[in-house]
């Protein structure tokens, strides 16, 4: 589930021929520097690549198999941001004849945005994917979608624009689905899932139900359900693309919580971490952890408002430091 906030447009974009020749000669020169790093990757298929892309702003492009939801999907895609976490899903289709690919989001109905997708060899030759994942690859007017995609913060921050796409990784199923680098240049970053953002100072936050806490072995954890909130936009987007069945009207509501994933996801919780709530017009009242989890145990109807609520919370690594109660009107 994804916490989603409204964009105010999109910038114009020029996808002209002049733009694709200087990608292109910006590509020569990345080529020169990363080349030998990733060589080794000749066998990794299509389905098990991940690229990143050229300019170094932390957006990923990693394809996977076919969905099976049509026969003209070959392989499925999802574009990641380090930050922003899930951008968009995308399906692969081939055109006739093999002659050329696209990618298009897998919410729009049929008909909708599709954008031709071009492999690149090591040497710069146009290459296919049949094989083997190419060390390249240059999709046209994908930054749009990057941009009106947007989810949690950071979003107008981190712009994808129409990058060059280099070949980073190779997932290795036969290894647990490990994840295995074709070059090591820094660490591993945590990849977020789409309910999560990067706060400001740093944490990982994200919206819940929390269905339990305590003590465990001395340590103190947490349990939460996390939820999706959609902004009107994106409630209206996904109406009109048949992904959400509501009425177009529901969207004008003021809250559009959904949770359609059961996953419940287990965290450590600091020993100095900060839990408030607040009322409307009222000031802010912190909680002790002790106090907090009386409420649970006692579950007296005075604090059911509390324990039924819903929650933010805010992490770095497994650890909460974090924890907000959320009025809903």
């Amino acid at each position: 589930m994804a916490v989603y906030r409204p964009n105010e447009g999109i910038g114009c974009i020029d996808e002209g021929g002049d733009r694709t020749v200087k990608n292109l000669i910006r590509l020569w020169v990345i080529s020169m520097i990363v080349l030998p790093a990733i060589a080794f990757g000749a066998d990794c298929a299509l389905k098990d690549s991940v690229y990143e892309d050229a300019d170094g702003k932390g957006f990923q492009l990693e394809f996977g198999p076919a969905s099976g939801a049509s026969a003209s999907v070959t392989h499925t895609a999802v574009l990641k941001h380090s930050k922003r976490g899930t951008v968009i899903e995308l399906n692969f289709t081939v055109g006739p004849g093999s002659a050329q690919a696209f990618l298009s989001p897998r919410a729009e109905r049929e008909g909708g945005k599709a954008h031709r997708i071009h492999f690149f060899g090591i040497d710069l030759r146009s290459a296919d994917w049949v094989e083997r994942a190419p060390e390249y690859l240059f999709v046209e007017g994908l930054g749009p979608e990057g941009y009106s995609s947007h989810r949690g913060k950071g979003g107008r921050d981190a712009v994808l624009g129409n990058p060059m796409w280099k070949l980073v990784r190779c997932r290795d199923f036969s290894m647990d689905q490990k994840v295995l680098p074709l070059q090591s240049t820094k660490p591993a970053e945590e990849q977020l899932s789409s309910a999560e953002w990067m706060t400001d100072d740093g944490r990982i936050a994200a919206y819940g139900y929390i269905r339990s806490l305590g003590v465990k072995d001395g340590k103190r954890f947490l349990k939460i359900d996390y939820v999706e909130w959609l902004s009107e936009s994106e409630c209206r987007r996904r109406v009109r693309a048949g992904a959400l069945k509501w009425a177009e009207d529901e969207c004008e509501t003021e809250v559009r919580i959904m949770n359609e994933n059961p996953h419940v996801r287990r965290f450590a919780v600091s020993t100095g971490v900060e839990i408030t709530c607040q009322y409307p017009d009222q000031p802010v009242k912190l909680l002790s952890w002790e106090k907090f989890t009386g409420m649970w145990r006692t579950r007296a109807k005075e604090t059911r408002e509390l324990r039924d609520g819903l929650w933010k919370i805010e992490r770095r690594d497994s650890v909460v430091e974090r924890i907000e109660w959320v009025w809903l009107p």
